[in-house]
């Protein structure tokens, strides 16, 4: 989460985008082949005395029949200054264009209720021109809440994937310190891409399992960049899995600000779990780093079951593949 005065909003934003797969983007519903769950806690400004704490859990599943899947995330954002609590349901439709592409548009529908703390708050990145001043508000009890969209596409091919969400961050209100909730529409992109080191997949003509088989030493860039009229985001990174193991050394930067974070994830992955913990450095020379000393995310992902059905066209039974890179993330 990246917000001061000037911002005059608030985002979640997790360096590992794919941690938090419904919340990035609903095109993600189903993807995965299985039944999947997934969970992430973050933890940020942890010197102050009030840290930010995010928790968030999704589940999907595929409903191949008709080439559809299903979401369900639900989120508590607390910071020192709001809370903001998002329950989100999501569908998606997927159909190919190609043997090897496969296009996922998807609608979300997200309910949120946003407040300040019933009690006096400390603000940890309240930013003044000379620097970082923390700065105590009194107890405010405003709350209000709403129904919002985002919409989402995922284009997949086994060896890349890129996405596009549309959606607000939430709320329409000003309130008497004059912070209000940005309803400017927020764009996210994001993409990633599977380079095998090792197996057949390094060879002219690979066959395509084996860009994703977990077995085989790849590395994977990814890159996210979202915009808002008072929020440009941009995270990048580099991933490298041998076996089970992977670590990705990555750079997070609110763009708007010049606000640098540097990342390290480490993590084990397998066709059916995937959990890894995020460990964020403010750049040296930031107007925050005081108050940040370190951030920290958690995750995990689950995936579970398989899901079979009848072709809509020919009858025959078959077993529904994933639509992603490196399913189950």
């Amino acid at each position: 989460m990246l917000l001061t005065l000037l911002v005059q909003a608030q985002d979640v934003v997790f360096t590992q985008p794919l941690s938090t797969l419904l919340y990035t983007n609903p095109a993600y519903s189903g993807a995965s082949g299985n039944y999947r769950f997934g969970a992430a806690v973050r933890s940020q400004f942890t010197a102050s005395a009030n840290p930010y704490n995010t928790f968030y859990a999704d589940f999907d599943l595929p409903a191949p029949a008709i080439q559809s899947g299903f979401g369900l995330y639900v989120m508590n954002d607390r910071s020192a200054v709001w809370q903001l609590i998002s329950i989100a349901l999501s569908y998606s439709y997927s159909f190919n264009v190609s043997e090897n592409i496969t296009i996922r548009p998807a609608l979300q529908a997200v309910y949120y209720r946003q407040g300040q703390h019933s009690r006096s708050y400390i603000f940890p990145d309240a930013i003044n021109g000379t620097g970082s001043t923390p700065v105590i508000y009194p107890a405010s009890n405003e709350i209000w809440q709403g129904i919002d969209f985002v919409s989402g596409l995922l284009v997949s091919h086994p060896a890349w994937e890129a996405g596009l969400s549309v959606g607000h961050i939430g709320v329409d209100k000003n309130d008497s310190l004059m912070v209000y909730a940005d309803r400017s529409l927020k764009t996210t992109l994001h993409g990633r891409g599977a380079i095998p080191l090792t197996g057949e997949a390094t060879l002219k003509d690979p066959r395509l399992s084996d860009w994703n088989a977990f077995e085989n030493s790849k590395v994977i860039p990814h890159l996210l960049i979202s915009y808002q009229s008072n929020y440009k985001v941009f995270v990048c990174g580099m991933q490298a899995q041998a076996g089970a193991l992977y670590a990705d050394l990555n750079l997070k930067s609110d763009l708007t600000f010049e606000v640098l974070c540097v990342g390290l994830s480490v993590g084990l992955s397998s066709e059916r779990f995937r959990m890894g913990y995020n460990i964020d450095l403010l750049t040296v020379g930031s107007q925050l780093s005081g108050w940040n000393s370190a951030s920290h995310e958690l995750f995990v992902h689950l995936g579970f079951g398989e899901i079979s059905g009848k072709s809509m066209k020919s009858g025959k039974r078959w077993k529904k593949k994933s639509d992603c890179v490196g399913c189950p993330y």
